[in-house]
């Protein structure tokens, strides 16, 4: 297996089953009537089809990602693939964003520019879904400037090293800490963009550091 496909495996990788559908497969449709049903404790699956197929690798970081909420597109509501143009959004409502602003295309709504934005109905009406990109938080003028890839990885390596170098001197007794910490940032990413705009306005107020606000966040979703 190529490293490639080895990574892949996080993002292909179904949830553990719940007791209850472990129970559903059981021949006897039934617990074991001597004493309570046992919890397997965590990792237990894993290690055992391990010991059964040593050839098999099943990192427990799989299950961690599991276990984690899905992003959302803040325009439609469907399942995020990415942050595009400053948001979180699908690849819907992100082709639907550039197709726009390359286009510099106008809509006009035929009802009172008020058209609910979900899944089902974000085709219905292309004014109100491109009002909504907007207000979310989409941004035209550094649309360009957000695919940079190499420019989005730079800025992640700075904040790594960051994040480490800050968990380093507050709590050297958890080393562990700050990888725990990067896997709350697709829940950041779905913070607000009139959260981020308030945070903003902080900095350049001069009240806090960006950065020291950045890790203060993830501070808090994790405690």
């Amino acid at each position: 297996m190529s490293s490639r496909d080895h990574r892949a495996e996080f993002f292909i990788k179904t949830e553990p089953a719940s007791p209850d559908s472990l129970a559903q497969r059981s021949p006897s449709g039934s617990s074991d009537a001597s004493g309570p049903p046992h919890d397997p404790e965590p990792g237990a699956l894993t290690r055992r089809r391990h010991d059964n197929n040593p050839d098999e690798v099943l990192p427990r970081g799989k299950y961690v990602l599991s276990s984690l909420p899905k992003r959302l597109c803040l325009v439609c509501g469907d399942v995020a693939s990415g942050y595009h143009y400053g948001v979180a959004s699908c690849e819907a409502c992100k082709a639907f964003f550039k197709r726009t602003i390359q286009g510099s295309i106008e809509y006009s709504c035929p009802a009172s520019n008020e058209c609910e934005i979900t899944k089902r109905r974000r085709k219905a009406c292309q004014a109100c879904r491109f009002t909504k990109c907007l207000r979310v938080g989409m941004l035209k003028e550094d649309s360009v400037h957000i695919e940079d890839m190499a420019a989005v990885q730079r800025l992640r390596d700075v904040l790594h090293e960051a994040l480490l170098e800050y968990e380093g001197s507050r709590r050297p007794e958890e080393p562990r800490r700050a990888g725990k910490l990067l896997l709350t940032l697709p829940l950041l990413r779905q913070t607000a963009a009139r959260a981020l705009h308030h945070f903003y306005g902080i900095k350049l107020g001069g009240k806090v550091p960006m950065h020291k606000l950045f890790l203060e966040m993830l501070e808090a979703m994790m405690d």
